[in-house]
């Protein structure tokens, strides 16, 4: 056999040529089919190629986002060009390769929601396509207060299920607030002083200082801010007791500090109601000689003042209105542009209802707690009812207008409406609480406000979405 001759290396460049153009040809083939699938997907239009959105934060609030991602940039889309289904309010907009759906209100729980696009064109050639998308929200757990004869539990639970945890159990629980990692337990002690705990997703229980002894009242949370407010109470035998029902904050992000609230004088309130303002730093203040006033909890306590008024009833969903009470019936008040508006509740059953607690929606239209009294029986039939201000609707009423109705409050996403009733009056008792005393056959109802379908109720009360 002939060996290689390394003085010539005339077969070693032909090979190395050889492969070289063989090289060369593959890598043309290659971008030319490359380019060729290329041109091909860019005449066919814009492809969606992936999404996102807050499955938990679309039925929280309003503003959220769908965005959906294409596979080249896209000519401007228009309103008319997107459908919701269900119906939902939104706006459209477009950058580059993404096109943002934004829904102007909070979306229903465990809803299955299609967004399509139809005639999407990428920027360069009027090749229209469709983008159809589908999601489905979340339903955020519930929770509220069961009180037994021994032991008394806060629950929680959802919408849409029968599962029920128990989240925290024991004697005498006088309220309870929800944030995001933890749950705040106020309970009375064998002195019946008021107890406070923060109770964390793995049970673990911590002990918060207060003031000292006396009594907590009207809990709230504000869970996207982490501060827990209340009225506290000293206790003893004398009248000039150091705090009397003075409102307390306490931010969970920073320590453990309670902060007293201060009024427009700069001096400690004393609360005869107050409320956080949804989405915000804010709270509203209504102190014992009935004024009302905004606190922002954000810049150093800053206070305005809102008016006099005989109750603070509610604050809506989206923190743009208060419902107040003055000697005439409730107000709905603008915290924006402070115009005010009464709600005088609109004829049911062919009668002039007497109106009394009213939560604003969103759109314009309000819930409201009404009274009618019946001639037959000589007793007012408590019915709640979603009021446009031309018509009301009947979302609830006990069987036979027999029970009384306690309250009521609005999800979070404006979809439906807990309220608190007791179906037997005559069968049931205080149960003895001096703080947040409910009685003893208590249930709460789960109504969708759309429909006046009655989807769940529960043994207890003070429900927290």
């Amino acid at each position: 056999m002939d060996s290689p001759n390394p003085a010539d290396p005339d077969g070693s460049r032909a090979t190395l040529t050889r492969f070289r153009r063989g090289f060369a040809l593959t890598a043309a083939l290659l971008l030319l089919f490359v380019g060729l699938f290329g041109f091909l997907n860019f005449q066919q239009g814009p492809k969606l190629s992936s999404a996102q959105v807050d499955l938990t934060g679309v039925v929280s609030q309003s503003g959220q986002q769908l965005r959906l991602f294409a596979n080249q940039a896209v000519a401007k889309v228009e309103a008319d060009q997107l459908t919701v289904t269900p119906a939902a309010a939104a706006s459209v907009s477009t950058s580059g390769d993404v096109i943002a759906v934004q829904f102007d209100e909070p979306l229903r729980y465990a809803t299955d929601y299609t967004v399509e696009i139809a005639g999407v064109t990428s920027q360069y050639i009027e090749q229209p396509t469709t983008f159809s998308y589908t999601f489905t929200t979340n339903a955020p757990p519930l929770y509220y207060l069961d009180r037994g004869e021994e032991t008394d539990q806060v629950i929680r639970t959802g919408i849409n299920t029968t599962d029920r945890t128990i989240v925290y159990s024991a004697p005498k629980i006088q309220d309870y607030a929800v944030f995001d990692a933890a749950v705040a337990v106020i309970a009375e002690d064998d002195t019946g002083n008021s107890t406070l705990v923060l109770v964390n997703e793995a049970g673990n229980v911590e002990d918060i200082a207060l003031p000292g002894e006396g009594t907590i009242d009207l809990v709230r949370a504000n869970s996207v801010t982490g501060y827990l407010g209340f009225s506290f109470t000293s206790t003893g035998p004398t009248p000039d007791r150091e705090f009397a029902s003075t409102l307390f904050t306490m931010d969970l992000n920073s320590g453990r500090l309670l902060t007293p609230v201060t009024g427009i004088d700069g001096a400690p309130v004393s609360a005869l109601e107050w409320l956080f303002v949804p989405l915000t730093s804010q709270l509203v203040v209504q102190n014992t000689s009935q004024s009302v006033f905004a606190v922002d909890t954000a810049t150093d306590g800053a206070t305005v003042p809102v008016g006099q008024f005989n109750e603070l009833n509610s604050v809506s969903t989206d923190g743009r209105t208060l419902v107040l009470t003055d000697p005439f019936g409730p107000i709905a008040f603008s915290l924006a542009d402070r115009t005010s508006v009464r709600l005088d509740p609109s004829p049911l059953e062919g009668v002039a209802p007497f109106g009394g607690t009213a939560e604003v929606l969103p759109g314009g239209d309000w819930v409201q707690q009404v009274a009618i009294f019946d001639e037959a029986t000589g007793r007012f039939r408590n019915i709640v009812v979603v009021d446009d201000g031309d018509a009301s609707r009947v979302l609830f009423r006990t069987v036979n207008d027999e029970g009384s109705i306690v309250s009521f409050a609005v999800s979070p996403n404006n979809q439906y409406v807990a309220i608190e009733m007791v179906p037997n009056i005559a069968g049931s008792s205080p149960d003895g609480y001096t703080t947040n005393g409910r009685a003893t056959e208590i249930t709460t109802v789960f109504v969708d406000i759309s429909t006046g379908a009655v989807v769940k109720s529960v043994e207890g009360f003070r429900v927290s979405w």
